[in-house]
Parts: C-alpha cells; sequence; structure tokens
C-alpha cells in the first residue's frame, strides 16, 4: 500500500511538473566585461528580489519540490570567442553562486548548466527590434554573407564614423545576462490538480496564508529587505582621468587636470596651472595661475570602443593671471584675464592605466595687462593696454591616468571580451 502511495504521489509530482508546466524563470544583466552581479544595473534588483521570494514560498511549503534547476550564461558576439565564453561561464556560476545562498531549504540535485556566446543571429534580431535611426544600414551589414562575423563587427564600428556602433551598443546589454530556471511543484498545485485547478508560481509573506488568492509580491528595484542574504554587488563602470600638460610642466608651470565621464559619449575635463617663482635682485619673476573647463564630445572608432579615448571636440573656457619679467620689460594681467574657444584632441593608450592626449584650441583671449620697467629698485608703470587676441590659446600635450573601476584599456593584440 505505502509503495502504491509513492509510485501515485510521484506519478502524480510529474503530471502536474508536464501538465501545469510550473516554472519560474528569472534573469540579470551584466555591464560590459563583467561577470559580477550589481544589483543597482538595470532591473537586477526586481529579479533578485523575485529569486528570494520564490525560495521563501517553497522553503514555506508544507511539500517543497523543487524538481530541477538549470542555469545559463550568456555573452554578447563582440570581442574574442574565447573571452567571450569564459565570461558567460562566469555570468552563470555568479547566479548560481547567489541562489545557493539565497536558498533556505534544500535545492534539488538535478542541476543543469549552460553558457553560450550569442551569435550574430542574436544580434542582427535585437537590431532588427530596435528603433535606432540607421537599423537598415546596419541590418544589411549583418546580411552580407560574403563576410565573416569579425569583419561584420569592425564594419559596424567604423560605418559613419562610429555612429552606428554607438547606437548599437546599448542594445547588446539584451544579450550579456544570465537566467536561472526552476521546475518545481507545490503542494498547492497537487491539490488544485486533483480538484482540476491548477495555480501559478505565488510568492507570498509571512503573514499571508497559502490559500489567499494567488499574488506575486515583488520589492520595487531600490528595495532591498535586510532579511536576506547580501548580493555580491559589483560596481559600475566609472570612466574618469588625472593628468598633467607637459607643455606647462616643461616652462616650469605645473599643471593638474581631471576629466569625468558623463556617457552618451560626453565628458567634462578641467585644468589648473600655478607657478609663483620670482627674484627681486635680479628682476625674475615667472608667475602664472590660471585654468580652463571644456565639455567634449567624443568620436570614432576607438572612442565607441572605449571612454575617454579616441579623437573629441569640445568647447573651453579661460580663466588666468600672470607676472612675467626676465631682466627687462615686464608684463602684468591686471586681475583676471579670459578667453574661450574650440578645440580638438585625441588620446592614445599607451598602457593598460595610461593615455597620452594632445589637444589644440582656438578661440578669443582678452583682458587688460600692464606694462613696466624696474628702475632703481621700483618697478615703474609704463603703459597699459587690452588684450584683442583671436588666434590659438590652447595647447596640450599631457599625461593621462586613467582611474576609475573598468577604466583600462584593452591589452594589444586582442579585443575585450563582452
Amino acid at each position: 500500500m505505502l509503495v502504491c502511495c509513492i509510485l501515485a504521489l510521484s506519478a502524480l509530482t510529474a503530471r502536474a511538473a508536464d501538465d501545469a508546466g510550473a516554472r519560474m524563470v528569472s534573469s540579470v544583466t551584466f555591464v560590459v566585461n563583467g561577470s559580477d552581479i550589481d544589483a543597482n544595473y538595470g532591473r537586477n534588483a526586481e529579479s533578485l528580489d523575485r529569486i528570494r521570494c520564490f525560495l521563501d514560498s517553497i522553503a514555506r511549503d508544507s511539500f517543497p519540490a523543487i524538481t530541477s534547476i538549470e542555469y545559463t550564461g550568456y555573452a554578447s558576439p563582440e570581442g574574442p570567442a574565447a573571452a567571450n565564453a569564459l565570461l558567460a561561464r562566469k555570468r552563470m556560476a555568479a547566479l548560481e553562486d547567489f541562489v545557493m545562498k539565497a536558498a533556505t531549504a534544500p535545492l534539488p540535485d538535478e542541476i543543469s548548466r549552460s553558457y553560450e556566446v550569442k551569435g550574430m543571429s542574436s544580434l542582427a534580431e535585437v537590431i532588427e527590434n530596435s528603433d535606432i535611426a540607421h537599423r537598415e544600414e546596419a541590418m544589411k551589414i549583418l546580411g552580407d554573407e560574403t563576410r565573416s562575423d569579425e569583419v561584420k563587427i569592425n564594419r559596424l564600428r567604423r560605418a559613419r564614423g562610429g555612429r552606428i556602433w554607438r547606437e548599437i551598443v546599448p542594445l547588446l546589454e539584451e544579450l550579456r545576462y544570465a537566467s536561472v530556471t526552476f521546475n518545481y511543484v507545490s503542494s498547492e498545485e497537487i491539490t488544485r490538480l486533483l480538484s482540476g485547478k491548477l495555480i501559478d508560481p505565488v510568492c507570498v509573506t509571512e503573514t499571508e496564508e497559502v490559500n489567499e488568492p494567488e499574488t506575486e509580491i515583488m520589492a520595487s528595484a531600490d528595495t532591498v529587505d535586510s532579511n536576506y542574504p547580501p548580493v555580491s554587488v559589483s560596481r559600475r563602470p566609472f570612466y574618469a582621468s588625472l593628468k598633467t600638460n607637459g607643455l606647462y610642466d616643461l616652462l616650469l608651470i605645473p599643471s593638474v587636470g581631471a576629466e569625468v565621464w558623463l556617457g552618451k559619449m560626453m565628458s567634462v575635463n578641467a585644468n589648473w596651472s600655478y607657478a609663483w617663482w620670482s627674484k627681486n635682485r635680479r628682476h625674475n619673476y615667472w608667475r602664472y595661475y590660471g585654468g580652463d573647463i571644456a565639455v567634449r564630445r567624443w568620436f570614432g572608432r576607438k572612442a565607441a570602443e572605449k571612454p575617454l579615448t579616441g579623437h573629441h571636440i569640445g568647447l573651453y573656457a579661460q580663466i588666468m593671471t600672470y607676472d612675467f619679467e626676465l631682466g627687462g620689460k615686464g608684463y602684468m594681467g591686471n586681475k583676471y584675464n579670459y578667453g574661450g574657444g574650440v578645440e580638438y584632441g585625441f588620446s592614445l593608450p599607451l598602457a593598460r592605466r595610461f593615455n597620452i592626449d594632445f589637444t589644440v584650441g582656438v578661440g578669443y583671449l582678452g583682458g587688460e595687462y600692464y606694462e613696466y620697467t624696474p628702475i632703481d629698485g621700483h618697478y615703474v608703470w609704463q603703459a597699459t593696454k587690452q588684450r584683442r587676441w583671436f588666434g590659438p590659446t590652447k595647447a596640450e600635450v599631457s599625461l593621462v591616468w586613467l582611474i576609475g573601476y573598468g577604466n583600462k584599456n584593452k591589452p594589444k593584440g586582442g579585443n575585450q571580451a563582452l
């Protein structure tokens, strides 16, 4: 009799799983070249809370029956295939690690694991379903059967000066994810199967009764319940740099600068220089301080591949004061001189964390200054003049130190895995 009951219950469980399609699927997305789960990225917080909630509801069930679990990791197709395959596997492992830590009841032994690098067909599908401006041109490039996948990616990167690739980059997030599928049967499903009714997975709170109407409770994307185990959270990529202008340094005017990536191919850059050298007896004065701030727009293939790299154009504003005299006639700015203009530059990778940036600017520099002459230990004013200069007003050959999480140049000889 006992054997018959066990066999009947097993058959009923199998039928419930087959007929009801009892499964819960959830997925998390990843940043470029990342395999750590960031709860603050995309809709990950919602997905993670859904997994926790489901596991808690199973643990409270009088008949816990997760029959099997399936984990799958994915990577987008651009970049080296071997590196992408490794990245997909790490993403799968990261999600499995989260589930193991979040589980409050034993998990089944039947677990399948797989990982996959999405192909060109997946990329074509997300582009075709998008509303990017150059969708038809991108689809034409991908549909060229005479080209290899690598050539297709490179053509997309270069097309229209990198504009098409910049449109595609946000879509690639859909291909960088890991998913978990819980195949399960609950006691409610078995009971309702016997009465001819089947229910969907439910997620109940501590105060809810199981036989209440089914309601899936999910935390909002910016809510974290402190009763749950913490998520292994990675930081968002952050792109910034510190720099010094070598031209100013050669002129004994120490300089320091900083730049921050704003996203959407935009950055803000600021520089400050200060030198206040003097030898009164020899009438040598080398005094200068001032700075500039610029808003930059990045473009081209290198800029599309890596922030703060490649071509950039921008608008800048300057302010400065000075006092220069080398034993003869001197020139002293009256308070602050000011200027502004248009700049162009190129930031060239040197090493994993270093670039060299070449920038020139053309614009206007104006302000009042004094001419004076040292006579008998005194500085005799000669004239007050106005400077109204149109032409080159900015020059940089800067050594750039890249800072921030994920802000590294790719090694020579390979693309960054995605």
